[in-house]
């Protein structure tokens, strides 16, 4: 009994051991057809530009959704991407900061070895620095908090986030800035915050202000109209070029 055993053993232990699988070859020849993905630009608010947990922060900017997709277009030949780092841990949270605290993003974490659930902590932030760097295309121009009318506003390029990088700051707009770089392939991703200030401040302000840009406040809504012409004046402009392409999330 024991010598069948032993025989059945070393037979499945020899059936196991002979067999080898061999892993298909992985094809590298990856190309993105007739779409040019070489110089691309992320164009976009929050979301694109990264801001996570309340904040712009670095972890959250190499996480966004342009950076993303850069990383899946270097199969098709992209060779760099550059965003306007804001080289902080916890980054800029103009949500909780106040005039002598600046606050960073939140986090959830245990603070003691009692607790069922973690708890949400601020942690300490970092007033953003001017971006040292140039961009350029492939690149991500997203800003937090823009809205579709700034788009084309000069006096936009004097604010938090897009005076970092903008190319004159006070008199340049962002699109402008975008067109420059002349991208080859874009994503746009805006409207979040045409209505998300309205929201997160308990819907307080104008919820049916004139179409009128100077006259939407900072927590109001923005007019549909206002923002559907804002579209297509934005798109227009990124679709001069024949040969430039594009996505749009919604």
């Amino acid at each position: 009994m024991i010598s069948k055993i032993n025989i059945g053993l070393l037979t499945v232990f020899l059936l196991l051991t002979g067999c080898e699988y061999e892993f298909p070859e992985i094809k590298k020849d990856y190309n993105s057809g007739s779409t040019n993905v070489l110089n691309y630009v992320g164009v976009g608010d929050n979301f694109s530009a990264g801001f996570m947990d309340g904040a712009l922060y670095t972890d959250g900017q190499q996480n966004s959704l342009p950076a993303i997709l850069a990383a899946e277009f270097e199969i098709a030949g992209l060779s760099s991407f550059s965003q306007p780092d804001i080289s902080s841990l916890n980054g800029f949270n103009p949500l909780d900061s106040k005039a002598t605290i600046i606050s960073g993003r939140w986090i959830y974490a245990f603070t003691n070895e009692d607790q069922t659930e973690p708890e949400r902590i601020l942690t300490d932030g970092e007033a953003p620095l001017p971006f040292p760097g140039e961009l350029t295309a492939p690149g991500n121009f997203s800003v937090p908090f823009a809205r579709c009318f700034d788009f084309d506003r000069p006096e936009y390029s004097n604010t938090l986030y897009y005076k970092r990088f903008a190319s004159d700051p006070g008199n340049s707009t962002l699109i402008g800035d975008i067109i420059a770089a002349n991208p080859s392939f874009f994503t746009l991703w805006i409207g979040i915050y045409d209505y998300m200030a309205f929201a997160i401040n308990g819907g307080t302000g104008n919820p049916n202000p004139p179409s009128d840009p100077s006259q939407v406040g900072t927590i109001d809504l923005t007019p549909v109209d206002l923002f559907n012409t804002k579209l297509q004046t934005i798109l227009s402009s990124l679709l001069e070029n024949d040969d430039r392409k594009g996505l749009i999330a919604e």
